[in-house]
């Protein structure tokens, strides 16, 4: 394991994943079994500070991010859910949303939110 001395998150933040198995007719099922969504959130505050999900080519990645990163899980999940309908238009846009679904739900159980 290559540990970084220089801490990239904050203490308050948690790590909570998302996943769901993936069609077969979608690419990502090619590469992996799963669809994985990685977020990294504030965990009082809800605020999406970093976001990566297994996705068959980089840009797809850096485009669910760029609509996931500085919004707040807790109180715009549905906002977050109908941007990923209108704008991503993957084979993966279902699984996607039941992975940022998923990962809500973790928190709820683990922290009550």
């Amino acid at each position: 394991m290559n540990f970084n001395s220089q801490k990239r998150y904050e203490d308050n933040t948690i790590l909570v994943v998302g996943m769901l198995r993936t069609g077969d007719a979608n690419p990502i099922t090619a590469m992996y079994e799963n669809l994985v969504l990685v977020l990294i959130v504030e965990k009082e505050s809800g605020l999406i500070v970093n976001a990566q999900f297994n996705a068959v080519c980089k840009i797809t990645d850096e485009f669910v991010a760029s609509i996931l990163v500085g919004r707040n899980l807790y109180t715009e999940t549905e906002f977050l859910c109908d941007q990923i309908k209108e704008r991503y238009l993957g084979a993966s846009k279902k699984t996607l949303i039941s992975c940022l679904k998923d990962a809500r739900n973790k928190i709820a159980m683990c922290f009550n939110n």
